[in-house]
């Protein structure tokens, strides 16, 4: 459980990032940057507000030395480090800029304190950087004269990439959660793999995002009519994974796949897919016995559809048992068909 709510922002750098690719420069302030306390709160809420629902990660320690364990491990010793190791952290970014599409922007890097995680109170610090500008209108007046302006800045609401490294779990490599505005490409994986260098902390909302993840991914890619398999039954699998996942507070991988995928060859499949399913090898983790998290049952159960679209004419939401459906051809219409079986009706009021 994560409250930031009496964190308070202790000190800040910023430093200027260009893309070195496209010829950018990197500048360095010489000095922390000074906030009123109006300000400091301002800001404190931009950078903090965006981490509601985090998803835990750790610094790589299997490499030499990376650059974001070193630079906690010397700001949560000495916080006189700070503007220090944050040019550092600034140097390390700007040669992780070798992508035309990466933006340019501000790099803050920020100490805390007054975090509770888990009931623990504990200090931490907040790596940020702002890159998107938006437009915005000024208003002033002058002797009953009003004038217009337009000025450009950054969107408070909108937090472009973030990191906050909380002081536990060291030996480890720091835990840590994440924010990037940016999903895909290669201007996704630098702020996340090149830049901070992290993996998946190993527990148990990881595993059980894994797990559906893998399910989800098993169905689409598998489980298709060019394999013989119904979007029926393709539903049916998926739909019992989530009643199977929900019920049960642990996860047998034995269980599951003889409850629910049940026939030979899907299991086979399944296994084999496992085998090969790079997120899992990119990270060496193994889905076997696992405790559910629910937040993550949550938060991923809507991406398992219910519904089956029909041409623009039909939606089918199927919210029971998919068998009390049948699927058919029409040779005359040369069309296909679905037939319903059910007992009672109701129309809505």
């Amino acid at each position: 459980m994560l409250d930031l709510t009496n964190a308070t922002l202790q000190g800040i750098a910023v430093h200027r990032i260009g893309n070195k690719l496209n010829e950018g420069e990197l500048i360095c302030s010489k000095k922390e940057l000074k906030l009123k306390d109006d300000l400091k709160s301002l800001v404190s809420g931009w950078f903090l507000n965006a981490f509601r629902s985090p998803v835990w990660f750790h610094f790589n320690p299997d490499n030499i030395k990376p650059a974001g364990i070193q630079a906690a491990s010397e700001i949560f010793a000495n916080r006189e480090k700070l503007l220090f190791q944050s040019v550092n952290l600034a140097k390390h970014l700007f040669e992780c800029t070798a992508h035309p599409k990466i933006k340019e922007g501000e790099l803050y890097v920020c100490y805390f304190t007054g975090g509770m995680l888990d009931e623990e109170e504990l200090d931490f610090i907040g790596i940020f950087k702002s890159e998107s500008k938006d437009t915005y209108l000024k208003i002033g007046v002058e002797e009953s004269v009003f004038q217009l302006t337009s000025e450009e800045g950054i969107n408070i609401h909108k937090l472009d990439k973030g990191c906050l490294v909380f002081n536990t779990e060291a030996d480890a490599g720091y835990r840590l959660c994440i924010v990037d505005t940016v999903s895909s490409g290669e201007e996704a994986r630098y702020w996340k793999y090149e830049f901070l260098d992290i993996k998946p902390r190993n527990d148990s909302y990881f595993k059980t995002n894994s797990l559906i993840n893998l399910t989800r991914d098993f169905c689409k890619d598998i489980l298709v009519e060019e394999n013989n398999v119904s979007p029926l039954d393709r539903m049916a699998v998926m739909n019992d994974s989530v009643r199977y996942m929900e019920k049960n507070s642990s996860f047998s991988m034995e269980q599951f796949e003889q409850e629910v995928l049940q026939e030979p060859t899907v299991i086979e499949a399944f296994q084999d897919y496992k085998r090969n399913y790079q997120p899992l090898k990119e990270n060496n983790y193994e889905l076997t016995d696992i405790e559910v998290a629910p937040e993550a049952m949550k938060k991923n159960s809507k991406f398992f559809k219910h519904a089956v679209k029909l041409d623009k004419n039909f939606h089918l939401y199927i919210h029971g048992n998919p068998q009390m459906m049948e699927r058919g051809y029409d040779e005359e219409k040369g069309m296909k068909y679905y037939k319903l079986f059910y007992t009672n009706e109701t129309y809505p009021e």
